[in-house]
């Protein structure tokens, strides 16, 4: 499995929102980030827009901040 994030999706309020999603690869992940956002009533804000997903690397340790509040 890989690990992804984005930050690139429509939330509740004008301000960032991230996502971590844990997939075989970017396909699923839009797939799966598209359930979470149909249960939280999100998926109609976010439907046919474009999702960079990012993918982290286990090889090394890192930090990556994904939403610092900053809008």
């Amino acid at each position: 499995m890989k690990i992804f994030y984005t930050k690139d999706f429509h939330g509740h309020w004008p301000v960032g929102s991230s996502a971590i999603v844990v997939a075989e690869d970017r396909r699923q992940a839009r797939k799966l980030l598209d359930e979470q956002l149909k249960e939280i009533g999100l998926y109609e804000n976010n439907e046919g827009e474009k999702v960079n997903f990012e993918e982290l690397t286990t090889e090394k340790a890192c930090a990556i901040i994904i939403n610092d509040g900053d809008y």
